[in-house]
């Protein structure tokens, strides 16, 4: 590696590529941002306020400082000082840079979207936001939390520091209120056998490629999903190459695995390259083979979800 360096900077006379390779040269490329193409700059005061841009325009390369953006301690303290500091969080994100996230990249009236909330600084900004600048923005926030631990701290924390940012009523002083709510929801468990299948072909395949990612409970990564007009049967792929087929013709039709189908499945797997090992989704198991896994519809889904089956009026 040395070597083939030394020689690409000499015929570079000394210049290096904007494009490096990863994991010692062997992964993937990535663009290479030297510091003195970063430009020192502060936020706009606000990114939306022109209307003549129906969308926004790229923004060059700007490096915010910490005293602009705020550092993970402020983070953590301004935490403790809403929620106390038994909360757990080592790292949190600053107030200052989730504002200056929002107020550049959502209008005063959008929504503001967090997949992986946290502890809530984003509803934290978007909340200060709009009562800085009488802005009407919303947001949803989704936390998992801790439920292993017996604590969902998406209520306990997250909701929490809304609430008490809401009220003004921070742990260790009055401050002043917020204007806004929220309303906190929780996902129940609403899967059974007689929802699976009433299902039509494309719900049960998301279910499907779902329910195996989290079967899996994260130790890979689950199935490829394969969207090709061409194939029937096929819907994904794991990590070994072995193709996931769906026989299931909608809730009014027999959705049955027989020789006919066997073989339309191989067809579809050698077509897309795939091993010899099918795993099939279907309703009832008519034709056998060693190569074939059989899940039955809806027993295998339910169970996929950690429901049990065995409860169900339809299980044979």
């Amino acid at each position: 590696m040395q070597k083939a360096r030394a020689s690409a900077e000499r015929k570079l006379g000394g210049v290096l590529p904007i494009l490096f390779f990863t994991k010692s040269g062997f992964g993937q490329p990535r663009k290479k941002l030297y510091l003195k193409d970063v430009k020192q700059g502060l936020v706009p005061t606000t990114y939306w306020a022109s209307e003549s841009y129906e969308y926004p325009i790229e923004l060059e390369s700007v490096s915010w400082g910490n005293t602009q953006s705020g550092t993970s301690e402020a983070g953590a303290r301004e935490l403790n000082a809403i929620i106390g500091d038994s909360h757990g969080f080592e790292t949190v994100k600053p107030l200052k840079l989730f504002e200056k996230i929002v107020q550049l990249w959502c209008p005063s009236d959008g929504l503001v979207l967090d997949p992986f909330a946290g502890s809530g600084t984003t509803g934290h900004a978007t909340l200060r936001l709009n009562d800085l600048a009488s802005a009407t923005r919303r947001f949803i926030l989704i936390e998992q939390g801790r439920p292993e631990r017996g604590d969902s701290y998406a209520r306990t924390l997250l909701a929490e520091r809304l609430r008490r940012v809401i009220s003004g009523y921070w742990m260790t002083a009055r401050m002043p209120a917020l204007q806004g709510g929220f309303r906190f929801a929780k996902l129940e468990q609403k899967v059974d056998g007689d929802t699976l299948l009433r299902m039509e072909r494309e719900e049960l395949c998301d279910a499907i490629l779902a329910t195996h990612f989290e079967s899996g409970r994260r130790r890979s990564t689950g199935l490829v999903a394969i969207s090709n007009s061409k194939v029937r049967y096929l819907i994904g792929k794991n990590a070994d190459n072995e193709g996931f087929f769906l026989v299931w013709e909608g809730p009014r039709r027999e959705s049955h695995f027989t020789e006919d189908t066997y073989e339309a499945c191989a067809q579809e797997a050698k077509s897309e390259g795939l091993g010899r090992v099918y795993h099939v989704y279907a309703r009832l198991y008519l034709y056998q083979t060693e190569n074939v896994r059989y899940y039955q519809i809806p027993d295998r889904i339910l169970a996929d979800f950690g429901l049990d089956s065995r409860s169900e009026p339809f299980a044979e």
